[in-house]
C-alpha cells in the first residue's frame, strides 16, 4: 500500500475485529501522514507499525 498526496485521508480501512490481511506487506507514506492518522484503538496501530515505510516528500518553493 502507498499512499502519496494524501493529506486528507485521515484513517486507513482496518480494524482490530477484522484484523491485517496476509497480503498486506508495506505501507508507504509521509510521517506527517502516519502521524496524523486516526485508530480506532490503539491495538491496530501498534500491530501495522512494522508495517510502516516513511517516504520523503519533498516541497519545492520558488520565489520570484
Amino acid at each position: 500500500m502507498t499512499v502519496k498526496y494524501c493529506p486528507n485521508l485521515g484513517k486507513l480501512p482496518f480494524d482490530s475485529k477484522a484484523g491485517i490481511s496476509n497480503s498486506l506487506q508495506k505501507i508507504h507514506g509521509a510521517q506527517e501522514w502516519w502521524d496524523g492518522l486516526e485508530w480506532e484503538d490503539q491495538t491496530i496501530m501498534q500491530n501495522l507499525i512494522p508495517y510502516f515505510v516513511p517516504i520523503l516528500v519533498f516541497a519545492i518553493t520558488i520565489e520570484v
